[in-house]
């Protein structure tokens, strides 16, 4: 239900810019095909949500399967922000008719609240824009890693009979540490209240103020006695902010009464980067109180490459179920995700396998992507399904001059910390790094004072959810700014 609810959150962003037709040199040559095989399944991106640069305005095409050709005319999508440089409007129309398409309106500061956020969707009916559904939320950028995951407020609703109908609701209540004391969840069908959650949660924290100890109760409707009891040990190894293992003791109960007890321990461990290298699921023997591996997962890394193979336990015995290799390339997005299932000794491609197929400009911005899949039938072969064009460097004088200096962020992408090391730099001026979120919202803020031209500081980025953010540095000389994706 919560993985739901932050799915709507996950849209691309940008900056209105000036408009043009993708010039004929860059469409992208069509990809052999084999005669008779099904079309792939489409996964279309209305707002153009593809992990791209998402600060330039750009063109949609999507791939006509039966012509072998992009399907005309694309869609044209246009981003507002308002004077702060937060994203406000994200429109897509008809890019030679103008007719609307799909658009989602967002309110920064909603209701006077600061950081409160409104997003409004809305699709069209006989050529008008209309109310798909609305969410409002307070995010918690602050909230720790391997706490409570109800952690913030939200609303979502939908549009019905001309009015908004409530679907889920989250309220929490946070400690000084912006973890949640306590956390409410009501979900709503056809305006009835149809589950009522609440939880109570009590976090131990250590000298380093990281979490030690999770105990959450959570009561359903109006009962008395909790339905379930949730004890969480977290162990550390070092000075490291993420956990070694977290275990879990979970007990559930009917009228007060007993019904079930589990136990599991996740363990994982990082590299000197602090990327992570092994994770594993483990499971309680009651007979002999040892830990065995349920699943594990082994991660490798060499240049742009990330190499994750997941096992499970079969017949006793912890097998090989997939493989995962995703490569980047020198700015650090994605150009393939390749999944393997096993054959035999080896691995074969599997069905849902993408390519990102990326141009760049001589400024090194991106001006396209075409984006693959596969299909079940012929892995081996990756049909177009994408293509998103940008319209870069024709309304950009009001961009801030470049930060003089070198600036490298890494690891990218990354599963726990960043680090940004600044060289090159002029003068002793402090440097202002800022993160934003997927909406123009500021998560985290610091400032990198230099020494002999040069800086270094922790991005604390691991205590934020999956996505990808945006870096912006900043001087009374200019600025820079840097995509890091965070797994």
């Amino acid at each position: 239900m919560k993985q739901t609810v932050l799915a709507l959150l996950l849209f691309g962003v940008g900056v209105v810019q000036a408009q043009a037709q993708a010039p004929a040199s860059y469409l992208p040559p069509v990809p052999s095909r084999q005669a008779g095989l099904p079309a792939a399944k489409r996964s279309v991106q209305v707002l153009g949500a593809a992990v791209t640069d998402p600060n330039v305005n750009h063109m949609e095409y999507l791939w006509d399967d039966a012509k072998g050709t992009w399907a005309l005319p694309p869609a044209k999508i246009q981003v507002e922000r308002d004077a702060k440089d937060r994203i406000i409007r994200i429109t897509s129309t008809d890019s030679l008719t103008g007719a609307p398409r799909a658009r989602r309106l967002i309110t920064q500061d909603f209701n006077g609240v600061p950081d409160q956020v409104e997003v409004i969707f809305q699709g069209v009916e006989n050529g008008q824009w209309v109310n798909s559904s609305r969410l409002q939320f307070t995010p918690n950028p602050k909230a720790m890693p391997g706490g409570f995951y109800y952690n913030d407020n939200e609303l979502t609703e939908y549009w019905k009979n001309g009015a908004w109908e409530p679907w889920i609701k989250i309220e929490s209540a946070l400690d000084e540490h912006s973890n949640p004391v306590s956390a409410g969840v009501t979900l709503w069908q056809n305006g009835t209240v149809v589950q009522l959650e609440k939880w109570s949660v009590v976090t131990t924290y250590d000298a380093s103020n990281r979490i030690t100890e999770l105990v959450c109760k959570q009561w359903i409707g109006n009962g008395k006695d909790p339905s379930q009891e949730m004890k969480v040990l977290y162990t550390y190894t070092g000075t490291a902010t993420s956990f070694t293992d977290r275990t879990d003791y979970l007990t559930y109960k009917t009228n007060g009464v007993v019904t079930s007890e589990t136990s599991s321990q996740a363990h994982q461990e990082m590299d000197a980067q602090g990327r992570l290298v092994l994770q594993e699921i483990r499971d309680l023997d009651k007979n002999t109180q040892s830990w065995s591996i349920r699943e594990r997962t082994v991660k490798s890394y060499s240049g742009g490459t990330t190499t994750s193979v997941y096992q499970a336990k079969k017949d006793g015995n912890l097998v090989n179920i997939a493989r995962a290799v995703e490569q980047t390339d020198s700015k650090g997005n994605v150009t393939e995700r390749m999944s393997y299932t096993p054959a035999g000794t080896d691995w074969k491609l599997a069905a849902g396998s993408e390519r990102f197929v990326r141009r760049y400009n001589a400024q090194g911005e991106l001006v396209q992507q075409v984006t693959q899949i596969n299909t079940e039938q012929a892995p081996e072969v990756f049909t177009n399904v994408t293509m998103n064009t940008y319209m870069q460097g024709t309304a950009l004088a009001a961009r801030p001059k470049e930060l003089n200096g070198t600036v490298a962020l890494y690891p990218n992408p990354t599963g726990a910390n960043a680090s940004l090391q600044l060289t090159g730099l002029r003068g002793t001026e402090p440097v202002l790094v800022e993160v934003f979120n997927t909406v123009g919202q500021l998560v985290q803020r610091q400032r990198v004072t230099p020494v002999g031209g040069a800086g270094t500081c922790l991005l604390p980025v691991q205590e934020l959810r999956s996505g990808v953010y945006t870096v912006r540095l900043s001087t009374s000389a200019g600025t820079s700014t840097q995509r890091l994706v965070r797994q």
